[in-house]
């Protein structure tokens, strides 16, 4: 389910989805995570460290 949420977003594959969430942990770890952190992380960019977080702590999409 984990993997399932995150690979819904623009640019995170299954393998980046489990390296994330063996990271870090959790969805909501994820989120709280700073997206300078995020982009340190193999193929995990800038751009895409942001989106990340945005999805992540939209409105729309709170993360329990």
């Amino acid at each position: 389910l984990r993997v399932d949420m995150l690979d819904t977003i623009k640019g995170v594959s299954v393998k980046k989805a489990k390296m994330l969430i063996d990271e870090f942990g959790s969805i909501m770890e994820i989120g709280e995570t700073k997206t300078s952190e995020l982009s340190m992380l193999k193929g995990i960019g800038t751009t895409l460290a942001e989106r990340i977080h945005n999805v992540l702590n939209s409105e729309n999409n709170q993360v329990i």
